[in-house]
């Protein structure tokens, strides 16, 4: 008779929880789900815990008050596209890496070794004549 009324009362509490009929899981990563006092519980992480990154290398991804957000870089800050290439610059701008051509003159290196004296214009490395 013991072991009938320990599964009648694991099955009672999960039924209180709600397990059996799919509470649990609020889909939200900055919270922790659980059962407390017979009820299904969602409790956010702590601010600034780390959440999905949304890609984009001038925000900064983080939980805050039990969701996910992705406060933007100041703008100006620099950032990284991939791009090598002294003609090319990269700023945050409103959350967004942004690239924008070098001022012209800017000393760059065409690749070719017999030249000098390279330098940027609209945006792309020019031999020096």
């Amino acid at each position: 008779m013991g072991l009938w009324r320990t599964i009648l009362a694991v099955h009672a509490f999960a039924l209180a929880c709600g397990l059996l009929a799919g509470c649990g899981d609020d889909g939200s990563e900055c919270t922790a789900d659980a059962c407390r006092g017979g009820s299904c519980v969602h409790d956010p992480l702590p601010d600034g815990a780390s959440c999905a990154a949304d890609f984009e290398v001038c925000t900064i991804d983080a939980c805050r008050g039990g969701a996910c957000v992705h406060d933007p870089i100041p703008d100006g800050e620099p950032c990284d596209l991939g791009l090598i290439d002294a003609c090319t610059l990269t700023s945050c701008q409103g959350g967004t890496c942004n690239a924008m051509a070098a001022p012209d003159g800017t000393a760059c290196d065409d690749g070719r070794t017999c030249t000098t004296g390279d330098a940027c214009a609209s945006g792309t490395c020019q031999t020096a004549v």
